[in-house]
């Protein structure tokens, strides 16, 4: 610890001046002058014309503060916080906005249909989805009705085309002229009793989108209505986008279905009965394979969905109830071996085999 070499206590000091007065200090202070720092208080010694100044000043303090590179590194990492979570924020935003314009568009629909099923008009006799989304808009603000041919629907439908994800997950698109039939919003199926009618488009008064199909079998149901207003009539089904011409224009994102209509569904269709081989000895095996059926010059898909194997003695007894090792695989086709039965004598039956691919 440093030592003070002199202490000056103000009360203590006469100091004199050009006119013979002597000029104490108000206060008794007691300064540590030398070596060491003054505490307490700093003393401060004017000299002017008239004699010396000696005047109390507080002390100096130091004030903490942040480095540039602290500054930084906080900046840094309140960037990458925000880098991680404002994606997520932003996604719920969205995913809640989006939620909220389903919600609106649906209750003006359900409000115009159940107004005109209220007043008989839901299952008159219609000849067209168009003469019944004419009768619809007494009920309700539409805008704007487009005809779905001769590509009308895109003076309607503000883009060209609607992504989905199709069964093998991947990402197709499907073109919105295309989307002029039943079928093509998966309401085809007429063994059902359902016979949807060719769609139309129409703009709501808000600016949103619809393609709306018409089922002209549906039947009136006043009571399940007044018991259960906050589902979709099940005589109208169809699209409708939430944000107009703005992206992804994605199926089940902003584009999704009134009920349970569906796009871009893949039509397939059962081949013909393969048999290109027949067991004999010794091996006494069946190949039914895709690549020998193919050598043959049969037509099978590159990627078949299903398969089907039966025994050409037994066709109305599945695999498993016949009872023999045999493999029948979607991948590849059926392979019989002979030498894996059981029995006196070890021979497969004659199987064939069909597939089942897109058309």
């Amino acid at each position: 610890m440093k030592k003070f070499s002199k202490v000056i206590t103000t009360a203590e000091t006469s100091l004199p001046n050009h006119g013979g007065r002597k000029v104490n200090s108000p206060r008794p202070q007691r300064f540590l002058v030398g070596e060491g720092r003054i505490s307490m208080r700093k003393l401060s010694i004017r000299n002017s014309g008239e004699g010396t100044t000696y005047t109390n000043t507080p002390p100096l303090v130091a004030k903490a503060a942040f480095t540039l590179a602290e500054v930084l590194i906080t900046l840094a990492i309140i960037g990458v916080v925000a880098a991680l979570t404002l994606p997520t924020l932003i996604a719920k935003v969205n995913e809640k906005v989006d939620g909220n314009q389903k919600k609106v568009t649906e209750a003006k629909l359900i409000q115009g249909l159940n107004m005109l099923d209220l007043h008989g008009g839901i299952n008159n006799t219609y000849s067209s989805t168009a003469e019944f989304v004419e009768e619809l808009s007494k009920y309700m603000k539409i805008t704007k009705i487009c005809d779905g041919t001769n590509s009308a629907f895109t003076e309607c439908i503000p883009y060209n085309e609607i992504k989905y994800t199709d069964s093998d997950n991947e990402e197709q698109t499907v073109d919105v002229v295309d989307l002029n039939t039943a079928a093509s919003l998966g309401k085809g199926d007429t063994e059902s009793g359902e016979e949807f009618m060719a769609p139309v488009a129409m703009v709501l008064a808000d600016g949103t989108p619809i393609i709306l199909t018409y089922n002209k079998n549906c039947i009136s149901d006043p009571d399940s209505i007044k018991a259960d207003n906050k589902k979709i009539h099940s005589c109208v089904d169809g699209l409708y986008d939430l944000n107009g011409s703005r992206k992804p224009n994605k199926f089940n994102k902003d584009v999704n279905a009134l009920l349970n209509a569906k796009i871009g569904q893949k039509k397939y269709k059962w081949s013909e009965w393969f048999d290109s081989n027949i067991p004999y000895y010794p091996d006494d095996d069946d190949i039914e394979t895709y690549d020998k059926i193919r050598a043959l010059g049969g037509q099978i898909c590159d990627k078949p969905k299903d398969i089907e194997c039966r025994a050409e003695a037994y066709p109305d007894l599945t695999i498993e109830e016949i009872g023999q090792k045999v493999t029948c695989d979607v991948n590849t086709g059926l392979i019989c071996r002979g030498s894996e039965q059981i029995g006196v004598f070890r021979s497969c039956f004659n199987y064939t085999i069909r597939v089942l691919c897109e058309e």
